[in-house]
Formats: structure tokens, C-alpha cells, sequence
């Protein structure tokens, strides 16, 4: 019977010698990753899912209770739940981006259309920005109840969607609170077309930005990419493998008995 120390060891493990739990992961069958990831905690699913190869982590997805996927998906960084959810057959990519939320479906169905190799394939999802008619007190209202990621530089927008410019978080706490941040604002010095290569916008990154805003061909801002992230994709691209650390060692070891052990006892429970 699997007992709560069971678990505590386990979830330990996994934060502690994170590569080494992956590896030993990887070493099981589909389906037994997909028992894995049925039963543990949403934060441990990720950190499991973002680890695997997109096609194997879309392949263990397919074998996971539809409920327990949506939790996962919603979780996940946009840009990994692109790459799993590309690499997933196309009926159980559309299953999943209808049930979605619709500010998460919709960055993920927009990041689709582009290929891999593009950066509107990488936009980051749940990204705060402004309309240029708001106020400081309304901006600073909005960021105390948005879910959205804040960063110290927030873009604004003007009608239909067209990129402004952005402000600088610290302009909010040192103006009046009924000042128009429209007299904040200051001019993008570079954006990114949502059909560029992921290596070009790399090689002429400005970087004053950790984000850069993404736009399409008539100016319309849809959405931000991070610099850390196309550089980590740019990394897989020349050969970095994520598993490169193999369960051969005596930790990996243990550990992959631990969780073949988890699993006999999940599927003695589950025909029970």
C-alpha cells in the first residue's frame, strides 16, 4: 500500500535531483508515465511533462484522464503545451484546445499556425498589458487582481490592438494616481514579426529587454516572447539532450524502484 512517506520521498526526490528523476522516468513504458502522472500533484505532472521529449510527452498525455490533462496543459508554460500539444495527434490537440480556457486555448491555437522555427510559435501566454487610455490608479488596480505575468517593462496598446510603446513599473509608483500613462509611455525601440526565424530574432536581440513584443504584418500586437526561451529552444536545436542524465546511478536506481512500486500499487487500487 503506497503510504504518505512513500509520496514525500518521492516528491523530494524529484525537486532535489530533478535530472536524475526524469531520466528514470523516461526509462518506463507510455503507460506507465501516463499512471505517473495520473496520480501525482499537477506541479510534480510538469515538471515530468516539460523533461520528456515533446512527442513522448504528447504520447503519455493521450493516455491521461481528460480532466487530469486539462489541469496539467493549463500549467504548463505556453511554450511547452505547444510543443506537446504540436507533437499530440490532431483529434486530441483539438479535444484539448476546446475544454482549454479561452485566454490559454486562444495563445495556444495562434502559436500552432506558426511553425517550429518561428517565434510566433513560442508566445508566452497570460502576459499583463495596457490600454493607453487607463490611468495609474487603474493600471495599479489591474495588476493587484491580474493572473497575467507582470514584468517590470509593461507594453501598451492603442486601438485595435496596435503596440504603442511600453512603461516602466517604477513610472507607476512615482506619478499621481489619476495621471493618463499615456504620458508614460516610451517608444519600442524593437519589435518582432511573428514569421521571423527564432534564429534571427536571437542574433539581433536588443538587450536593454528580457521580452520582446511579437507582432503581426499590420502592427498588431499578439502577444511577447522571452529571450530565455528561444534560447533554450535555439540550445535543443544544435544537439543539447534534456536526459542527458541517465538513471544508472544507484539514485536513479532507487528511485525507479520507488516509482515502479508507486505505480503496482496505483493499478492494484484502481481494479480494486
Amino acid at each position: 500500500m503506497k503510504t504518505h512517506n512513500d509520496q514525500r520521498l518521492i516528491d523530494q526526490f524529484l525537486i532535489k535531483h530533478q535530472n536524475i528523476a526524469v531520466a528514470a522516468v523516461d526509462e518506463l513504458a507510455i503507460d506507465e508515465i501516463a499512471l505517473l502522472i495520473e496520480n501525482m500533484p499537477s506541479d510534480e505532472s510538469k515538471i515530468i511533462l516539460s523533461n520528456l521529449t515533446p512527442h513522448k510527452a504528447g504520447k503519455v498525455l493521450e493516455r491521461v484522464s481528460f480532466e487530469q490533462v486539462l489541469i496539467v496543459v493549463e500549467q504548463l508554460p505556453t511554450n511547452i503545451s505547444e510543443s506537446i500539444l504540436r507533437s499530440a495527434s490532431q483529434s486530441f490537440r483539438k479535444q484539448i484546445l476546446t475544454k482549454l480556457p479561452p485566454d490559454v486555448s486562444k495563445y495556444l491555437r495562434r502559436s500552432l499556425v506558426y511553425r517550429k522555427n518561428q517565434v510566433g510559435a513560442h508566445l508566452e501566454a497570460k502576459f499583463l498589458t495596457l490600454s493607453e487610455n487607463s490611468s495609474v490608479e487603474k493600471v495599479l488596480a489591474d495588476i493587484k487582481t491580474t493572473k497575467a505575468a507582470v514584468q517590470p517593462l509593461m507594453f501598451v496598446l492603442g486601438k485595435n490592438k496596435a503596440l504603442v510603446g511600453y512603461i516602466e513599473a517604477n513610472d507607476l509608483l512615482t506619478n499621481s494616481s489619476q495621471k493618463s500613462i499615456r504620458s508614460l509611455i516610451n517608444p519600442i525601440s524593437q519589435t518582432v514579426l511573428a514569421d521571423m526565424s527564432v534564429k534571427d530574432v536571437l542574433d539581433n536581440w536588443n538587450n536593454s529587454f528580457v521580452y520582446l513584443p511579437v507582432i503581426k504584418g499590420d502592427g498588431q500586437f499578439i502577444g511577447v516572447v522571452s529571450r530565455n526561451t528561444l534560447s533554450k529552444l535555439d540550445l535543443t536545436k544544435v544537439g543539447t539532450d534534456r536526459l542527458t542524465v541517465k538513471a544508472g546511478s544507484a539514485l536513479g536506481d532507487l528511485y525507479l524502484i520507488g516509482l515502479t512500486s508507486l505505480l503496482g500499487n496505483s493499478d492494484q487500487n484502481t481494479n480494486s
